[in-house]
């Protein structure tokens, strides 16, 4: 039996299970039986499908008294286009033509696929059907509910008495620092974390800017693990074997592993692989790499000139082992 409830009363279940803000509208005249339900970004619309039908009438025909709920979730642009590059690279599919009309991301339909891909999209017989079915199942919600904010607690307590090679959480007095010269200058930036440890820079990036399209890489599984609770999708990746089609961050945030100047190499990566022209790095990166004669530190330190980097020097012990934060500007 559905539960007759006002849409204050609706609002107010929806956004205590899901912890995120929803419209919840009445139908007027002929469409008095109807409650409109819609969010941006966001819980997966099946979830929330699932959620409502116990405001719903299930029978058949109507009659006075009777309510239907109809949910529709906006997705916002930057993180339609992150959620499209994500399924293409999970399903080996080819990256779609897209247009930005209006807000709204608009799919062309792809006729060449090939029979394994075929096969892959079924049973959607077409290619953006396919995207539009697995994007609805996705969260989008960068928060977590209590329960799950207990196992992401519980996860972290674990990482105390373990050595993951090349991790070192990054402390908020430096993630401050590493924002304040970024100079975030757009609503709606897609943002960048390679290595993103157990999320400590991106959480404050959600925190800083709600409405950024954030991506993380990381390679180690328990990591990844904290990072999928916290609600930022993917799997463990190893960021200096993937190249994106075409540049697509406006900003990167990174603290690379350090060991064999390794973060050499994912600095440089990120810089021509993954930032767009006009974009800015900032990471933060070893000491070693400023004194060392090794020829990977020498041609680091030439590289850093050619690209006109701002180096600074952290303060004694703001971070351990001593490191700098860079800053680069990728030129237009």
């Amino acid at each position: 039996m559905y539960e007759v409830r006002t849409t204050a009363e609706i609002k107010k279940a929806l956004v205590k299970e899901f912890n995120h803000k929803f419209s919840v509208t009445k139908g007027r005249g002929t469409g008095s039986h109807w409650i409109d339900i819609s969010w941006e970004d966001g819980p997966d619309e099946y979830a929330v499908r699932e959620f409502t039908r116990q405001f719903n009438d299930d029978q058949t025909g109507w009659s006075r008294g009777r309510q239907y709920t109809n949910e529709s979730r906006f997705i916002s642009v930057e993180k339609h286009i992150i959620a499209i590059t994500q399924i293409c690279e999970q399903y080996s599919l080819p990256a779609p033509e897209y247009t930005v009309e209006s807000d709204r991301v608009v799919v062309e339909e792809n006729h060449d696929l090939t029979p394994t891909q075929q096969n892959t999209i079924q049973p959607c017989n077409f290619y953006t059907s396919f995207l539009n079915r697995k994007i609805a199942e996705m969260d989008f919600r960068p928060s977590a509910t209590r329960s799950i904010r207990k196992d992401i607690k519980d996860a972290e307590l674990v990482l105390i008495t373990e050595h993951i090679p090349g991790f070192f959480p990054t402390p908020r007095a430096v993630i401050d620092r590493m924002i304040e010269l970024a100079e975030v200058d757009s609503d709606h930036p897609i943002i960048l974390e390679p290595s993103a440890g157990k999320g400590d820079i991106a959480d404050v990036i959600v925190d800083r800017y709600p409405k950024a399209a954030i991506e993380v890489y990381e390679y180690d599984p328990d990591l990844m693990k904290i990072l999928n609770l916290k609600g930022y999708p993917g799997g463990p990746r190893d960021f200096l074997t993937y190249v994106e089609v075409a540049p697509r961050a406006n900003y990167i945030f990174m603290t690379p592993p350090f060991e064999k100047l390794q973060d050499v190499l994912h600095v440089i990566h990120a810089y021509h692989n993954h930032l767009v022209p006009g974009g800015t790095l900032v990471a933060i990166v070893s000491e070693v790499g400023f004194f060392r004669c090794h020829e990977k530190a020498v041609a680091f330190r030439e590289w850093l000139d050619t690209v006109d980097a701002y180096v600074e020097k952290l303060e004694d012990r703001a971070f351990m082992p001593q490191a700098r934060i860079i800053k680069i500007e990728k030129g237009g």
